[in-house]
C-alpha cells in the first residue's frame, strides 16, 4: 500500500514538473517577446518604456543543457540590439518564473504568468522587492510597486 501511495506522489510530482517545463518551453519557443505593456499601482509605464526604448524592448527566454536564462534587449535603429540585462531563471512552482540574477544585486523578481492567447503572455510580479528591482534595471527608476504587471507579445522567430 505504501508503495502505491509513493508511486502516486511521484507521478504527481513528475506531472507538475512536466507542466512547469512545458510552460517554460512555450516561452522559449514562441519568443522572442516584445514588452507590450507595463503597469503597476494604477500607473501605466508605457510612456516611459517608449521613451527609453523607442524601437522596443524584447525578452528572450532560453534553455540550454538544463540551464534556464532570460535576456532583455534594446532594439536599435543602427546595427544589432544591445543587452539591457540578462540572468538566470528558476521555476519554483506552476506558472511561476523567477529571474534570480541580472537585477544589479537587488534581489530576484518572482512572476506568476499565463498565456491568455497564443501570442500573448501576461506576467504579474509577486510581492517583494523584485518588482522595484526590475523597474530599476528596465527604466532606471526603482519605484516600488506591489502589483507590477507586464504583457508580452510574441515577435516570432
Amino acid at each position: 500500500m505504501l508503495l502505491c501511495i509513493g508511486g502516486i506522489l511521484l507521478a504527481g510530482c513528475d506531472g507538475t514538473g512536466s507542466k512547469r517545463d512545458s510552460l517554460y518551453e512555450r516561452l522559449t519557443e514562441t519568443g522572442p517577446w516584445t514588452i507590450e505593456r507595463l503597469e503597476g499601482s494604477g500607473f501605466d509605464f508605457g510612456d516611459r518604456l517608449e521613451r527609453r526604448y523607442p524601437r522596443g524592448a524584447e525578452i528572450t527566454f532560453r534553455e540550454d543543457d538544463g540551464s534556464r536564462t532570460y535576456e532583455i534587449l534594446r532594439q536599435r535603429s543602427e546595427g544589432s540590439p544591445s543587452v539591457v540585462t540578462q540572468g538566470a531563471v528558476v521555476l519554483p512552482g506552476d506558472n511561476v518564473l523567477q529571474m534570480v540574477s541580472g537585477l544589479e544585486g537587488r534581489g530576484p523578481v518572482t512572476w506568476r504568468y499565463n498565456f491568455p492567447t497564443t501570442s500573448r503572455a501576461k506576467f504579474e510580479a509577486q510581492s517583494g522587492p523584485g518588482a522595484g528591482a526590475f523597474l530599476g534595471v528596465l527604466l532606471s527608476e526603482g519605484n516600488p510597486t506591489p502589483d507590477l504587471k507586464m504583457t508580452l507579445a510574441a515577435t516570432g522567430n
